[in-house]
């Protein structure tokens, strides 16, 4: 896989995920490569900064910090940490509508209520149903995920 940076004719800069760089120009050359931002397939490639691995020595990574305290939290568990301050900041600052809650999007998305922010549980079906109407909904992270069972 190769990654190159890319310009539309309108100036807007992007990169794209080839194969190789024969699979790039075919893709060019039938128009399939077009800028995400204006959709013009008058594309070129950027001079690119190359990296070399020596394998010398593996990046450092400065582990995240916890949300509260300043200690340092492992990587491995830095999605379960933000995870769960985000599910903590959402229990305190949403309203609960429990299983009402496409109900309620609903009304809000159409004007019968006033916006604000809900949380609550919905299906899968509700949730296609409520996207399919222009109305976003996004299931909360789970803490525990990556916990076994």
């Amino acid at each position: 896989m190769v990654v190159y940076d890319l310009n539309c004719a309108s100036g807007h800069t992007f990169e794209g995920w080839f194969r190789n760089l024969e699979a790039f120009g075919d893709q060019l050359a039938r128009g399939l490569v077009a800028c995400p931002v204006c959709h013009s397939v008058e594309v070129s490639r950027r001079p690119t900064a190359s990296r070399v691995n020596t394998g010398a020595r593996p990046p450092v990574e400065s582990p995240p910090q916890a949300a509260q305290g300043g200690n340092p939290v492992p990587v491995e568990h830095a999605g379960r940490v933000m995870a769960r301050a985000l599910n903590e900041f959402v229990q305190r600052n949403f309203e609960d509508v429990g299983s009402g809650f496409a109900k309620e999007a609903r009304r809000m998305h159409y004007g019968e209520a006033e916006e604000r922010n809900i949380r609550g549980t919905a299906t899968t079906d509700e949730v296609r149903e409520l996207h399919d109407e222009g109305i976003d909904a996004k299931p909360l992270p789970d803490p525990d995920a990556d916990k076994p069972n």
